[in-house]
């Protein structure tokens, strides 16, 4: 469940960020993708979650975590990405790091974390593929 509305929030481009601090941080999360079998909301909604050492994630996901991947959350649980929201960014201070991937379901009473894709695992990839198109 995301905390507030965002209406009216213009979008604006990120710019890649080149190295991945696994520090605590107050990230932001917005909501991208779309299901159908789901009720959606009609406006855009964010929530402040933060990052949370490997360590703690692999104890919630045994077996389940690559390195190019990141768990974020708040230790209470029920503030997380949601059906309908895989492929939306993980951002902190205007840089996308991340980008929603899975996560226990049902994803608004779980205790445990979303998992999220690591942007900075895919730069050299990313500017590979632009540099060619």
């Amino acid at each position: 469940m995301l905390l507030e509305d965002l209406e009216g929030t213009s979008a604006e481009p990120w710019s890649l960020f080149t190295i991945w601090l696994l520090l605590t941080f107050s990230f932001l999360l917005m909501p991208a993708g779309e299901v159908d079998l789901v009720s959606l909301p009609d406006t855009l909604h964010c929530a402040n979650i933060s990052i949370l050492s490997t360590t703690s994630c692999n104890k919630d996901y045994p077996g389940h975590l690559m390195s190019t991947m990141v768990c974020a959350g708040v230790e209470s649980g029920g503030t997380d990405s949601c059906e309908g929201d895989s492929g939306g960014p993980l951002v902190c201070g205007g840089i996308l790091q991340g980008i929603v991937s899975w996560g226990d379901v049902p994803c608004d009473t779980t205790t445990k974390p979303g998992v999220y894709t690591k942007v900075c695992s895919y730069l050299e990839w990313m500017k590979e593929t632009m540099s060619k198109n």
